[in-house]
């Protein structure tokens, strides 16, 4: 549900009220979300929204062209998804898909989106960094009311360069973290859905305490001897081709779970798991002396 407020009269300075903006006025549009239909009914979320965004578009001599609201919308909504997102889009971009091309701006469009926060727009930090740059790149400048930021200015790059960079390290922080997560569960024999990775097959057993039928991944004897042979060749310093070449070579040995090994699967074998050495010597990948 979106709702549109037409705010096309800008204060001048005396007080009066210009419903025509001279040229040297730039346009700006505002964008408005609430995630509840409670939210939405109430009003009082949206309409304190709205006066601090035309507050801040008098106080900064912007044109306000209109307010465009998202009503009842989740932020886990992409922007362009949103139905008012879209629309505001439209106004940035008149006349073409933004989602497809950029376009060559002029200066009669809308230069200016204005918000409250980072998260009425946005999914998350990464999402907002890429928008951001996106929409600064092709001229339209971003502003957030109520944390002070105006991405025209050095000050509102600046936060968005660290904003970048901090969500850089949230999603490789996070992707370390599942990894890790699904490592240790794949050890204690849990199936944790998806795919089996390389290396692993899904076997079906029966639960004796619960006495129901559950899965788990065990090891490949063939693809985890693909696995040690593709890092033992890695440790003697071959290259990624060189590996390749050598798994082909031997596919009988070796076989890969598609026609052919290739740069992608030898990469995906690096970075595999070990399996513990209990498993090794099931396998019979591992004598009993060994270690």
């Amino acid at each position: 549900m979106i709702h549109a407020e037409s705010a096309s009269a800008t204060p001048s300075v005396g007080g009066a009220v210009s419903r025509n903006p001279s040229s040297t006025v730039e346009l700006a549009v505002g964008y408005v979300r609430v995630s509840t239909a409670q939210q939405a009914e109430e009003g009082h979320s949206i309409e304190a929204q709205v006066a601090r965004i035309k507050g801040y578009a008098a106080l900064r001599g912007l044109h306000l062209v209109e307010v465009v609201i998202d009503a009842g919308v989740s932020g886990t909504t992409s922007f362009e998804r949103r139905t008012g997102g879209a629309q505001v889009l439209g106004m940035l971009y008149p006349g073409t898909r933004t989602t497809v091309r950029r376009v060559r701006r002029r200066s009669n469009q809308v230069r200016h989106l204005i918000g409250c926060k980072l998260d009425r727009f946005f999914r998350n930090a990464a999402d907002s960094a890429v928008q951001v740059d996106r929409l600064e790149r092709d001229g339209v400048s971003m502003h957030f009311v109520d944390q002070g930021i105006d991405t025209s200015t050095a000050t509102g790059r600046m936060f968005i360069q660290i904003l970048s960079a901090c969500a850089e390290f949230e999603a490789e922080q996070a992707s370390t973290r599942t990894t890790e997560v699904r490592e240790h569960m794949r050890q204690r024999g849990v199936d944790c859905g998806g795919k089996p990775p390389f290396g692993y097959r899904r076997d079906v057993y029966l639960d004796e305490a619960s006495q129901e039928r559950r899965t788990r991944f065990v090891p490949v004897l063939e693809e985890q001897r693909a696995i040690m042979h593709a890092k033992s060749l890695r440790e003697a310093s071959c290259t990624l081709w060189e590996i390749v070449h050598a798994l082909n070579a031997d596919a009988r040995r070796y076989p890969p779970r598609g026609r052919k090994w290739h740069l992608g699967s030898v990469q995906a074998l690096l970075r595999a798991g070990d399996i513990t050495l209990q498993e090794r010597r099931l396998l019979g990948l591992l004598a009993d002396g060994d270690e």
